[in-house]
């Protein structure tokens, strides 16, 4: 095969085998692009199960086209030889990561995983069931996209033609839904817990389920117990990861869109798939004994210390800690003392100026001072005086001895308030007039301290995510966008970075296409409706430019 010339496409080297066929790397004289050619082995082509296998993964291909799905360019029969044509795909396939790193971090998992299942969402819109999903068959390219490989068992959902044995398990076990162990038919729900696997063996370098032997493997996973590992990874991205593998279909992410929108909750910064962490040569994320080892069913998580940290000279001389923890006591204790003495009001003042015949009894206003046991801590006591009354002892008779009326200078007086019996009595005060309730209209009504209302039109950047081709165009068609950058209005963030943006395809035409912009999610999940604005223009300038500007309506309510 080496050597040889395949119509336009000669073959130069061979690139891997499997167990139905090997692929080979090819060039395109025609094209002048570099292809892989993928052919069913020879022992095989006269099984028809093989052949009828091979040419149904060729007729699924080429139903799918997006940017994350390996294309189908051509197939070709010659005799009984049958050959796919294929985008070659260079890069760094997922299982090959986590043999070299064992596990990564998630700020570079959680961008793989959304874009696989960007690219599983168009599979299954198009009613197309992988049933082999594992890191093997996904590969993360040099310019930092995620392709799906390897078709090759995948089918058309209520496809009734069986082209493998009845009640037997297709695909690889340890990525298998416990389900499809139970004899049910594969199904989206299938393939989302595939991802969740491998979403589990990306986070980890381990395998959730393990067994001596094949029987064990399947009573582990038809179980559905799986190790802790929520102290290794943040709780919430746990979370997401254990619903998709829930071992009840129904509990699980009802398509690949919602555990999308998951994941973007979690981590917004799902569209930067950085590509320099794939050439670095230490390991991307640390690693633990038990994050290489197998799994061990219900085994408890191990904490390992990874790194000891620096601890300054001075600090390791434990007599230079005692000596500091001294010096910071006393430091503390000068400290409450200057707040102390600085809050602390001054000694009630003698009552040294003669008491004039008109006092009376209930005209005493006396200031309470705080006790001895005020705490500086506390704080100044910010309260209006209160009037007190003194009540005279019933055995002590008012003279102008003790009241000083008869101008006599009296004695000097201390007040101590904890000492005397006092009543409190209440100041009147003038009535004041209830002022009629506001009506409240939706012209004067205030808006809530957690919105914002938008005074004018405010720009958006979008990026079209739909894989559009003129062949595939059509009036009324319902295309989405996502944000680029966070939309920010008087200090406040509006919609973050990678919000979901639509918009719908009013009139397309063999040249010319119109393109009216919908709505776009807010912060608090809020749909916020753009300026009516639609945009036209060539087919081929439309498509060509991904990337769109346009403006939210101005006098909208937005939450925060």
């Amino acid at each position: 095969m080496i050597g040889s010339t395949l119509e336009n496409y000669r073959v130069e080297s061979l690139l891997g085998e499997g167990g139905m066929g090997s692929v080979y790397l090819a060039t395109d004289d025609l094209l002048g692009r570099k292809v892989a050619i993928k052919n069913l082995k020879g022992h095989l082509t006269a099984d028809s199960t093989f052949r009828e296998r091979f040419i149904n993964e060729a007729k699924i291909l080429a139903r799918l086209s997006h940017p994350n799905i390996a294309m189908l360019y051509n197939y070709l029969q010659k005799g009984e030889d049958s050959y796919m044509v294929m985008e070659y795909v260079q890069g760094h396939s997922i299982d090959a990561l986590i043999r070299d790193h064992g596990a990564l971090p998630y700020t570079l998992v959680v961008p793989v995983i959304y874009q696989a299942l960007e690219g599983l969402q168009h599979a299954h819109r198009r009613h197309v069931l992988h049933r082999d999903l594992k890191p093997a068959n996904l590969m993360i390219t040099e310019d930092a996209h995620v392709k799906i490989m390897d078709f090759g068992i995948a089918r058309m959902a209520g496809d009734v033609r069986k082209l493998t044995r009845v009640k037997s398990v297709i695909g690889t076990l340890e990525y298998i839904a416990p389900e499809l162990i139970d004899g049910k038919d594969p199904s989206e729900a299938s393939d989302i817990y595939a991802m969740g696997v491998v979403l589990y063996e990306m986070l980890t370098g381990a395998l959730p389920f393990s067994g001596s032997g094949e029987y064990e493997l399947m009573k582990n996973i038809m179980g559905g117990v799986t190790k802790d590992i929520g102290r290794r990874i943040p709780a919430r991205l746990a979370a997401i990861l254990f619903k998709a593998m829930n071992k009840n279909p129904a509990a699980r992410y009802t398509d690949a869109r919602s555990f999308q929108k998951a994941l973007q909750e979690f981590y917004p910064e799902v569209y930067d798939l950085n590509p320099d962490i794939l050439h670095r040569k230490e390991p991307l994320a640390p690693l633990t004994t038990a994050a290489k080892a197998t799994v061990v069913v219900a085994a408890p998580a191990k904490t390992t210390v990874l790194r000891k940290p620096q601890i300054p000279a001075f600090l390791q001389n434990r007599q230079n800690i005692q000596y500091g923890v001294m010096a910071l006591v006393l430091g503390l204790i000068l400290f409450a003392a200057v707040l102390l003495l600085r809050r602390s009001p001054e000694p009630a003042a003698a009552i040294t100026e003669p008491v004039t015949e008109n006092l009376s009894a209930d005209s005493v206003t006396v200031e309470s001072t705080p006790s001895a046991g005020f705490s500086p801590s506390a704080g100044p006591v910010n309260e209006e005086p209160k009037v007190y009354t003194p009540v005279p002892e019933p055995d002590r008779p008012v003279t102008p001895a003790n009241t000083g009326i008869a101008g006599k200078k009296p004695a000097p007086v201390t007040v101590k308030p904890q000492e005397e019996k006092v009543v409190e009595t209440e100041v009147p005060r003038p009535e004041e007039k209830t002022p009629p309730p506001a009506v409240v209209t939706p012209e004067n009504r205030t808006p809530d301290v957690s919105s914002v209302r938008l005074e004018k039109n405010v720009p958006v950047s979008l990026y079209l995510e739909d894989h559009l081709t003129p062949d595939n165009l059509r009036e009324g068609q319902q295309i989405r966008f996502h944000v680029t950058a966070p939309v920010i209005y008087q200090g406040e963030t509006l919609i973050s970075k990678g919000a979901g943006a639509s918009a719908v395809i009013r009139s397309v035409s063999s040249k010319k296409i119109s393109i009216r912009f919908q709505q776009v999610t807010g912060v608090k999940g809020q749909s916020l409706k753009f300026r009516d604005s639609e945009l036209s223009g060539k087919i081929s300038e439309m498509l060509s430019s991904r990337s769109f500007s346009v403006q939210l309506e101005k006098g909208q309510l937005v939450r925060l």
